[in-house]
């Protein structure tokens, strides 16, 4: 390939052709957080918001067809930022948070909207479905709140701590609010139609413990694998570290033999 070419050196500096550069950033676009569970997750959540929800959107009330079409934007904007996470890179971590803050609007006002419809009465699903969807869709909402809460303070001394938790809350909210349903809507892919009478109670029931199935192993693989220490500055870093020692030194019972003002800036 091309990198066998000795590198062109220009005034002491590398050039890298514009072939590299594409090379290099497709790599980097590729290169992601690829798992069996996320490219299941990804491609059910995806599937069942194309083939069973954007095809209504012509058709149906303006109001539903708006819900459909920001709920569509939220899955697409999680499965992206689940598979690109801010440890791949600085570019990578400028567009998660920038695909973040556009989906995390999304799932609020697909939320919203999905309320209305079915408190509304217009909503054609039966009993059991209808709750699991209002229940997905309060679950959406507080791991929306948590993950937007625990963003904000990523840069602070508790750094590793809030990115974990930031991790944590997006990791559920695309398996608990966009696999979870695509789990509940397989027999309408597969067959067409809702499973009849009780059968689908028990179905939705299932399809509540292969979320949160999936949502455990996922979150449990990104606590091994993805990069959450601290990149902070030196004067954070530092008082974090102070702070741990600190933390240390109490446990063992020597607590009050350290100075307080070690903490302090």
């Amino acid at each position: 390939g091309m990198s066998s070419f000795p590198p062109k050196v220009v005034n002491g500096q590398i050039q890298v052709s514009w072939v590299e550069q594409v090379n290099v950033g497709i790599v980097a676009t590729l290169r992601g957080n690829l798992t069996p569970w996320w490219l299941f997750g990804a491609c059910l959540s995806t599937y069942f918001a194309a083939s069973q929800g954007m095809p209504r959107v012509p058709i149906d009330t303006p109001a539903m067809g708006f819900h459909i079409t920001m709920a569509f934007l939220f899955v697409l904007g999680c499965v992206w930022n689940t598979y690109h996470t801010p440890d791949q890179g600085p570019t990578l971590r400028k567009i998660h948070r920038a695909v973040g803050w556009f989906t995390m609007a999304t799932g609020f006002i697909s939320i919203v909207t999905g309320y209305e419809y079915i408190l509304a009465g217009r909503s054609s699903l039966g009993f059991s479905t209808a709750v699991l969807m209002m229940s997905i869709g309060a679950g959406q909402l507080i791991f929306q709140a948590l993950g937007i809460w625990f963003s904000t303070g990523i840069r602070c001394v508790r750094g590793v701590m809030w990115k974990e938790m930031h991790m944590t809350s997006m990791t559920c909210c695309f398996y608990m609010g966009c696999v979870l349903i695509g789990f509940n809507w397989l027999p309408k892919m597969i067959t067409g139609a809702m499973l009849p009478g009780r059968a689908q109670a028990n179905w939705t029931f299932f399809s509540c413990i292969l979320g949160m199935g999936f949502t455990r192993v996922a979150v449990a693989y990104n606590k091994r694998h993805m990069d959450l220490r601290d990149k902070l500055p030196p004067d954070l870093a530092a008082r974090l570290e102070a702070i741990r020692s600190k933390s240390q030194l109490m446990k063992s019972g020597s607590g009050t033999s350290y100075p307080g003002s070690v903490a302090r800036r």
